[in-house]
């Protein structure tokens, strides 16, 4: 299975089943045409920042406890977001700090 991950046509079958309007994609590895992924199952979320943009995958088996799984792809979904909503504050709150002391022996 994870020599088959390898192949980027494969990676890009997988991801490419999230469309825009979806928020997650749950496929089972018959949808894929790939008989080494068959009995896998595979979650696809997105997310998305100011500066950035990918998908989350998780690989399991068919039988993934989708109950526990969908919930947390979404939540670390909404937490990447929001590191990078946080990394922008933090850089103009420094941002602002330089500004008030420009002196160039202190650093902040």
């Amino acid at each position: 299975v994870l020599s088959m991950l390898d192949r980027t046509e494969i990676l890009n079958q997988i991801t490419g089943a999230l469309s825009p309007e979806d928020q997650i994609k749950i496929l089972f590895g018959e949808e894929l045409g790939v008989p080494y992924l068959e009995p896998c199952g595979f979650v696809v979320t997105r997310y998305k920042m100011p500066n950035h943009s990918g998908v989350l995958v998780v690989i399991g088996p068919s039988r993934l406890n989708f109950q526990v799984v969908i919930p947390t792809m979404k939540y670390f979904a909404q937490l990447l977001s929001e590191i990078q909503k946080l990394q922008l504050m933090v850089d103009s709150m420094f941002a602002s700090l330089k500004f008030l002391c420009p002196l160039n022996n202190i650093s902040v």
